[in-house]
């Protein structure tokens, strides 16, 4: 059986690229017996891997060779260039990496194969092309409010209360059979049909709850597009349609992980936040009715962090997080998502 071993050497052994570089080097093939070799390639492409499900892309090919092979070295030259994003990004849940990954298609045998990681960073005139990609806001507390305050309307509130009451009756009627048969297990669980809906309940409507006080809330941003080193301004404006204690009023500029693992049931999602900057719009304040607050802020955008990014399964979000503290009431919080490239 013919012994055939790859390694990819590097033009001067460079380890690290930026946006535009070319990526250049020879693929080095040692062979011991003649064999017939249908596809010698080697392939360019971004990875993730963590937490979630990996993604793949940016994949380009170079076919290399393709016939009769004889025992002895070869040299394949290769060249790629890397055209744009995503950067190489080692987070907490999410990682992206680049790899350049040769294989031999020799028919009947075990293909051998080899890959090496390359560093792809930020060049400091080109930036990068982020794909015009609409964010899915995922429903984790505090990000639902917007899309909370549309969903539910003053006619569709009328249904859900009842709805969750029904619900929760037929556990109720059941807890007292379950006491008298001193069933924990039971109890704990009937428990959580009983106050579980209307946990879920609160958080969805929290939004519209806090709302009845602050009136319409408006958050504006100039742009919901920026480039690292940017600066960012959004702001803040309500007119209370009842007299209320504003404890504070906050933004918060976020970057988070957000990755998916797993499929169908046991689909799960996770997240990390990085909280980039937090600015402090008011603080301890008394509003009448009608007493209208506007207030703007800015930001300036990190020069070294990672841009957004959109795949599959992993994703990379920037945000502002507007908070509004509302005094022996339910907060008012809103995510804005923007798109942020480098």
């Amino acid at each position: 059986m013919a012994k055939c071993e790859l390694d990819i050497l590097l033009k001067g052994d460079q380890q690290r690229y930026r946006i535009g570089d070319k990526v250049s080097g020879q693929l080095k093939v040692l062979i011991d017996k003649s064999c017939q070799c249908d596809d010698i390639f080697i392939e360019k492409f971004w990875q993730t891997h963590g937490r979630g499900n990996k993604d793949k892309g940016g994949v380009e090919k170079l076919s290399l060779f393709q016939g009769q092979l004889e025992p002895g070295e070869y040299y394949y030259a290769f060249e790629f260039i890397v055209e744009s994003e995503p950067l190489t990004y080692h987070g907490k849940i999410i990682n992206i990496d680049w790899y350049l990954q040769a294989r031999a298609d020799i028919p009947w045998k075990l293909d051998p194969k080899t890959k090496r990681d390359i560093l792809v960073e930020a060049h400091p005139t080109i930036k990068t092309k982020i794909s015009p990609v609409e964010p899915t806001l995922d429903f984790s507390v505090g990000e639902a409010s917007e899309a909370a305050i549309n969903a539910f309307d003053a006619i569709k509130l009328k249904f859900i209360i009842p709805f969750i009451f029904l619900f929760t009756l037929i556990p109720a009627f059941m807890m007292p059979d379950k006491w008298r048969e001193g069933d924990i297990f039971g109890l704990l669980f009937l428990s959580l049909f009983m106050f579980g809906p209307w946990v879920l309940a609160f958080k969805i409507l929290k939004p519209m709850i806090a709302q009845k006080k602050l009136g319409k809330v408006s958050i504006e941003l100039i742009d919901k597009t920026y480039s690292a080193g940017e600066e960012l301004s959004l702001t803040v404006a309500f007119n209370p349609s009842q007299e209320l204690m504003i404890n504070g009023i906050k933004a918060r500029l976020l970057l988070r992980e957000i990755a998916v693992s797993g499929s169908g049931t046991n689909r799960s999602t996770h997240r990390h936040e990085y909280l980039i900057e937090e600015k402090i719009l008011s603080t301890q304040e008394m509003f009448n009715p009608g007493s209208a607050y506007k207030q703007s802020v800015s930001f300036v955008l990190p020069e070294n962090m990672m841009h957004s990014f959109y795949a599959g399964d992993n994703s990379l979000r920037w945000s502002v997080v507007v908070d509004i503290d509302v005094s022996n009431w339910p907060d008012w919080q809103q995510e804005e998502v923007i798109v942020v490239s480098c």
